[in-house]
């Protein structure tokens, strides 16, 4: 039992009890097409790769530590 006490009060509304008939369904998960879709997210923009990087202290063209960064290593 769950300290919390969780409670549902539009369970109802959510998920109609028998005889209630239940709403259409096509089958389909809407996370499970979007995942299957495989769109990729968005490109960041040039200026905000440029922000991220100097905040950073990293080459923006590579990702590479920069001299000054605290991940810098002059084995890189």
């Amino acid at each position: 039992m769950s300290y919390a006490n969780p409670k549902v009060p539009e369970i109802n509304e959510i998920v109609p009890l028998p005889p209630a008939k239940l709403p259409a369904w096509d089958g389909k998960l809407k996370w499970v097409e979007e995942r299957e879709a495989n769109i990729p997210p968005p490109k960041p923009s040039e200026a905000l790769i440029e922000q991220l990087a100097k905040a950073m202290v990293l080459d923006p063209k590579t990702g590479k530590p920069l001299p000054g960064s605290p991940v810098y290593s002059k084995e890189d």
